[in-house]
């Protein structure tokens, strides 16, 4: 395996003849191995007793039940950001034949969103959704109730019988809510691992792995099953940034205080604890300026491997956005601020501000049916909200600006490349009040900067400021983002989704804010992954504070203390 990876990267991801016996030259001598077997695109190769079958792709298999049978391809996915997919098939397992029992019994194990998915791919097919057929009531508010068979209204008399049932489950769409254990196979469960990072393959929720990796460079893959059947690939990432020499991407080293620096006619404070870009794709603040808390060196460069935050400028003293008129907040009575607000609905250029409303669309402000007692709730009064609020603006009048997170808020990180954005769904960011918590939670090692949930008046600012830029057409654009009825990694989509080095805007989470709406609604931003709503990164809708849903995120707005 070592001989097939380095004869990869020293052919740029195909091996020619030549290029493997030169490896397996280095690993055992002239004569320690044969070719016994030459084909087209592979070269049987022996060793002592082992006989392994090597591709010109870098697959590997032979040797029988237990060493080698499962086959993998792996293939190198490119995307628009520092972060490449590989994307792994996995073939020559047999699935196996098992009872309806088991079956069922298996059903009952699965997740509420697992199940729902199991349901698509009973009545539509392998790879089919719940997003992508589902999506008016009844099945709008499915709540998770799960019934197992036999049904007692007599329409169904099959032991093995499964129904999906919502709020408003009725008599009339019964025959629509529900499969048999007959219309799935049991899962043949394959482990596919790279670099201490496991995917389970069992072939009706999922048919291929994927890898999200940083850097270019040569990996491999391997496979287990529950059988002892073990698979194993290599393959020459070529599709990322190349770290090593490549220039998009180099930032500074990280500041000890907050400095000023100048790029394109701006003022741009960095905080204390951060490096900042320097090469022209992360270090000119027309495209996005990013900072980062965390760089690593490589051959004498710098590069960011932290949370990342992009500059939005905004005029100290009439608080408008970067160069333009369009003002991001305004005295609302005394000392206090508020937020503006624009129609994007009615207005696709951004310049219609939306009238204050203490029961419509405004910020700092409770909304009473959950802030006010709720077991979810964090104690939020609309005296700390407008405290929040007045702390922001007066760190942009001081300042000149504030940071929004590069990509969503993740399971595991802020605001970092490739990890799994994180929900309202999840345990540990449940409702709004999680994402919020969470949010608050930031703080980077020199503690100079306050982190929050994003306000809505951060996110029309954000907006406003990619108006200005080549990135203009994206603010209202509905084709670029991921719409394809799940999430991805951050920053990972093939799309062009990206507004000013800010990632997943169109797609990907619909993204909270602190923005309120009526008694009970927190506003949230953009488009989402659902294929029956993708949406644009202007859009605005309304979530109940208090719900979960499994598309509802969030980002952070940042600035300095």
């Amino acid at each position: 395996r070592l001989a097939v990876a380095g004869a990869i990267a020293n052919g740029n991801g195909s091996i020619t003849e030549e290029l493997l016996k030169d490896e397996l030259d280095k690993y055992f001598g002239e004569n320690g191995y044969e070719l016994i077997d030459k084909e087209d695109d592979s070269w049987d190769v022996k060793v002592g007793e082992v006989i392994e079958n090597v591709k010109k792709s870098g697959a590997i298999t032979g040797g029988g039940a237990g060493n080698n049978a499962i086959t993998l391809t792996a293939t190198d996915v490119a995307t628009e950001s520092r972060a490449a997919i590989i994307e792994v098939t996995v073939d020559g397992v047999d699935i196996p034949t098992v009872t309806d029992e088991e079956k069922l019994n298996w059903l009952k194990t699965l997740s509420t969103d697992e199940l729902k998915e199991i349901y698509a791919q009973a009545q539509y097919g392998i790879g089919e959704t719940w997003a992508g057929h589902f999506t008016g009531a009844p099945f709008s508010d499915v709540k998770g109730y799960y019934e197992y068979g036999p049904k007692n209204s007599g329409a169904f008399t099959d032991e093995y019988d499964y129904m999906i049932k919502t709020s408003s489950i009725n008599n009339s769409n019964l025959n629509s809510l529900y499969f048999t254990a007959k219309d799935i196979d049991l899962p043949s469960k394959v482990t596919v691992s790279y670099n201490g990072e496991n995917s389970i393959i069992d072939f009706i929720m999922k048919t291929k792995a994927e890898f999200v990796v940083t850097k270019n460079g040569s990996y491999t893959v391997t496979a287990s099953n529950d059988d002892g059947e073990k698979g194993s690939t290599s393959i020459n990432v070529t599709q990322c940034v190349n770290r090593s020499d490549n220039k998009e991407e180099e930032y500074s080293s990280i500041q000890e205080s907050n400095q000023k620096i100048t790029k394109d006619g701006y003022e741009v404070w960095i905080p204390a604890g951060f490096a900042y870009g320097t090469s022209a794709n992360v270090g000119t603040v027309t495209k996005g300026l990013v900072i980062t808390d965390s760089i690593e060196e490589v051959n004498g460069k710098k590069y960011s491997n932290g949370n990342e935050f992009v500059w939005i400028p905004v005029d100290k003293d009439n608080l408008t956005v970067g160069k333009t008129s369009r003002k991001m907040a305004e005295i609302s009575s005394g000392t206090d601020y508020r937020g503006v607000l624009y129609n994007w609905s009615s207005d696709n250029t951004g310049s219609t501000p939306i009238a204050y409303s203490s029961n419509g669309y405004r910020e700092p402000d409770v909304v009473s049916s959950y802030d006010g007692g709720s077991s979810d709730t964090v104690g939020i009064t609309k005296t700390g909200m407008q405290k929040d609020y007045n702390d922001m603006i007066a760190s942009i009048q001081e300042y000149g600006g504030f940071y929004v997170a590069r990509y969503e808020l993740g399971k595991d990180a802020i605001s970092k490349l490739a990890v799994e954005p994180t929900s309202a769904e999840e345990n540990n960011t449940k409702t709004w009040y999680g994402l919020y918590t969470k949010a608050k939670s930031y703080t980077n090692s020199k503690n100079s900067v306050t982190a929050q949930m994003i306000w809505g008046s951060q996110y029309d600012a954000m907006l406003q400021f990619g108006l200005t830029s080549s990135d203009s057409s994206k603010v209202n654009a509905r084709t670029n983002g991921n719409h394809i009825g799940k999430a991805l990694k951050t920053g990972t989509h093939k799309g062009a989704d990206s507004i000013n080095n800010i990632f997943d805007l169109e797609g990907n989470m619909c993204e909270w804010t602190q923005e309120a709406s009526y008694t009970g609604c927190r506003v949230d931003r953009g488009g989402v992954f659902l294929t029956g709503n993708g949406g644009s990164p202007s859009d605005r809708s309304n979530d109940f504070s208090g719900s979960t849903p499994s598309s509802g995120g969030s980002r952070l707005g940042l600035y300095i203390k």
